[in-house]
């Protein structure tokens, strides 16, 4: 198995479980909640939240016929975004082939076109500095499942594009079969 299945199979398990963003239940998460106590019950002090990390999306198009196979054959579509930088030490330039990973790839799995919200990982400043133009991402789109590798799709790639300037913004993807014209 590759990296990249034993990713998906996690995800697939996490799905079937329940587990993935899911609260469990019974617990109260919204603020209206919050103010329900009875009065004159101490309620905890607030804590100061932590903002959320910044993110980009990716939104993905398929053409008429490439939409058509993804639904027939029941394959998912997958994001897979890559974070690197071209280090200025040569050695690891050529060891990396101009791609040294300065965080774990992110994948969001979709089950056709629509739009996948990646977050931006912590970069650390140290290792981003010792690269000639700083962090970068790339974003690929594929297509597969459990049955096949065989990805079907020719999309747009997204290659050597600044992280520090995505937060916030949409970057458009379009998909059309292997030789589609």
């Amino acid at each position: 198995m590759r990296g990249r299945d034993i990713v998906r199979l996690a995800f697939a398990g996490a799905a079937l479980l329940g587990g993935v963003g899911c609260h469990p239940s019974g617990v109260a998460r919204s603020s209206a909640a919050a103010s329900s106590a009875a009065p004159g019950s101490a309620a905890p002090a607030a804590q100061p939240q932590a903002a959320a990390p910044a993110s980009f999306q990716v939104a993905v198009t398929l053409s008429p016929a490439a939409a058509a196979q993804i639904a027939h054959s029941q394959v998912q579509v997958d994001v897979m975004t890559t974070f690197y930088g071209d280090p200025t030490d040569p050695t690891l330039e050529g060891q990396y082939q101009g791609q040294y990973p300065l965080a774990p790839e992110e994948d969001v799995i979709l089950s056709g076109a629509g739009t996948a919200t990646l977050a931006i990982p912590q970069i650390d400043p140290a290792k981003a500095a010792g690269m000639k133009s700083g962090a970068l991402y790339e974003v690929s789109v594929v297509s597969g499942n459990h049955v096949t590798e065989n990805n079907t799709l020719n999309c747009d790639v997204i290659l050597d594009q600044p992280l520090a300037a995505v937060a916030g913004k949409t970057i458009p993807v379009n998909c059309k079969l292997i030789g589609e014209q």
